[in-house]
């Protein structure tokens, strides 16, 4: 029995979301707190502590003068000089006596529920996964900035406890004295017929792989898989499943709400991921917490769910932490997926939505929060979501992209997403980075948003651009996007002078006349695009000013123009994006 485990879940929930109801009173909010974990979480004790907010607040403060804003990089930076840490958060239940560690989450936005839920997505993996028979003194704080909320988490081992330990009462019985039945131990995994597997305990996917011999024999290609528990991978060395396009997965996966742990691919192969090549495949439903992928292959692809995609859709795919990293100067690397490509524009079809990547540092040449490269006119990648991640173009050739939602993206739309708070960055010569797009070929943006990230592309001049929306634009429609208070750094022009900039609040550099922005708006120091930028800017404002008929321009303005997938949090307040 895990009564107390599944208590965790759910404390850990509601407090999150009673601490984040109260963000305009204090008091209140603190009432509520104790009140709701009076008793309830004996061996994990948690409280508001105003000097850990007066930290959190002292290293936004650091951001702030340093010019970074809501760089997670720095202020991670400076917490970890004034907190310290023995241990990583996530192995708090490894932890030893004394042993302290620290977690960090950023949204952008005043929405409590959706605040929430960015927290527990990574908070709870932790406190519902502690021993039992440990005891651990956590501490939170919370401070709001014009962008959105900072919500900081320290813990201290009080008490080591015994990992995977039975609960006392699954030792001794309920208070009667009485042994309690014990469930009868489940089969791995259950084979439903017609290639089709229900995976139904953490070993049971390892289990169900090493069966159907994989990846000697091709069986699992075909299989639909679908997880009635959660997974535990750690200590396998994961073979992606799909090597190449002929030997692609072509079933459905569907994780049923379920995450996979400790997921460690590793590989010197052209893709790495959860899965290698998918095709007329569909994956769903699923998070990965913490994966470790990377590829050392010459034009590799790594992808936390995915590296390589073909006619497929991978849809309400979640990866919490980890990396995911290609080595080799022409590869490709995202959160959720590293290539989406179309090879039939008649026939094929890529979707990735709904989506969510938060705290993975990602670095290949062409880097994506969501994707690396996408391609093919039926590609698309909508309402998707990034945030405190760290994506780099890291190459020692040339024309290297990154970009908050997508690194580098050809003929394809990138729809109703939304990155915040990270860190993007690209290295070398023509190297682009974009808030939501680093490089861009005739393709679209549509109704995106980028706000409190640290957008910067590095080499002098050779064709590199940053971007608070897209840092390089050939040919391409950029419709009803805005960067809020992004930190663009871009370089000079061709020709050298200062006023010759590839860097803009919306585009860094539009190098076609047939590229064209509309209805965008952005704040900061910036213009629209760089001055070097050739293109059509229209119907464009910069918050805080007015529009063309005199009406001020507000962020209300921005939401009304960015559709029902945008939440209107105010004049004061970009837009956020709703959970569909």
């Amino acid at each position: 029995m895990h009564f107390k485990k599944l208590l965790a879940l759910l404390v850990s929930a509601a407090l999150m979301l009673s601490l984040l109801a109260g963000c305009g009173n204090g008091e209140s909010a603190v009432q509520a707190l104790l009140k709701l974990l009076d008793g309830r979480y004996p061996n994990i004790s948690i409280e508001i502590d105003h000097d850990l907010e007066a930290d959190l607040r002292q290293a936004i403060r650091k951001a702030e003068a340093e010019n970074a804003g809501d760089d997670a990089a720095v202020i991670r930076a400076a917490l970890e000089t004034a907190l310290g840490s023995t241990i990583t958060f996530r192995y708090l239940g490894d932890g030893q006596q004394g042993d302290t560690t620290f977690d960090l989450v950023f949204y952008a936005g005043s929405d409590p529920d959706k605040a929430a839920q960015a927290a527990y997505s990574q908070w709870n993996l932790v406190f519902a996964n502690v021993p039992d028979d440990g005891k651990y003194d956590t501490a939170l704080a919370m401070v709001e900035t014009e962008n959105g909320v900072w919500m900081l988490v320290k813990a201290t081992v009080d008490k080591a406890g015994t990992p995977d330990k039975p609960d006392k009462d699954d030792e001794n019985g309920e208070d009667n004295g009485q042994q309690e039945p014990q469930e009868p131990e489940k089969d791995p995994y259950t084979d439903n017929g017609d290639n089709s597997y229900t995976i139904n305990t953490k070993d049971g996917l390892q289990q169900l792989v090493e069966d159907l011999n994989w990846p000697a024999d091709h069986t699992i290609l075909s299989a639909d898989i679908t997880l009635d528990s959660d997974v535990d991978l750690q200590g396998v060395d994961w073979t992606p499943i799909g090597t190449s396009s002929r030997s692609s997965y072509t079933g459905t996966f569907d994780g049923d709400g379920h995450k996979i742990s400790g997921l460690n691919a590793t590989t010197s192969s052209q893709y790495s991921g959860l899965f290698g090549y998918i095709k007329d495949a569909t994956v769903k439903h699923l998070t990965l917490e913490a994966p470790a992928v990377s590829c050392s292959s010459s034009n590799g692809y790594a992808g936390g769910v995915a590296a390589y995609m073909q006619n497929s859709t991978i849809d309400n795919c979640q990866v919490s932490g980890g990396s995911i990293s290609c080595t080799d100067d022409e590869s490709t690397a995202g959160g959720i997926v590293g290539y989406v490509h179309i090879y039939d524009t008649q026939t094929e079809e890529n979707v990735v939505k709904n989506c969510r990547v938060s705290g993975v540092t990602i670095s290949a040449k062409y880097s994506g929060g969501v994707a690396g490269t996408t391609s093919g006119t039926n590609s698309r990648i909508e309402n998707c979501e990034v945030f405190g991640c760290k994506i780099t173009s890291q190459v020692s050739g040339t024309n290297g992209n990154a970009g908050g939602i997508v690194g580098s993206q050809s003929w394809s739309t990138t729809q109703n997403c939304f990155a915040h708070g990270n860190t993007i960055l690209a290295n070398g010569p023509s190297g682009r980075a974009g808030g939501v797009v680093g490089n861009d070929l005739v393709g679209s943006i549509i109704a995106c948003g980028s706000t409190g990230n640290t957008i910067t592309a590095t080499v002098t001049p050779n064709g590199s651009a940053a971007g608070g929306v897209a840092g390089y634009t050939n040919g391409v429609t950029v419709t009803a996007c805005f960067s809020a208070n992004d930190t663009i750094t871009g370089p000079e022009g061709d020709t050298g002078p200062e006023e010759d900039s590839r860097a803009g609040g919306v585009v860094g550099y539009a190098t076609s006349t047939t590229s064209n922005v509309t209805e965008c708006y952005w704040s900061g120091s910036l213009g629209a695009a760089g001055t070097s930028s050739y293109g059509t800017v229209t119907d464009c404002y910069e918050v805080g000013t007015d529009d063309d008929t005199g009406t001020p321009v507000t962020w209300s303005t921005v939401a009304a123009d960015m559709g029902n997938y945008w939440q209107d949090n105010g004049p004061d307040r970009c837009p956020t994006l709703k959970d569909q």
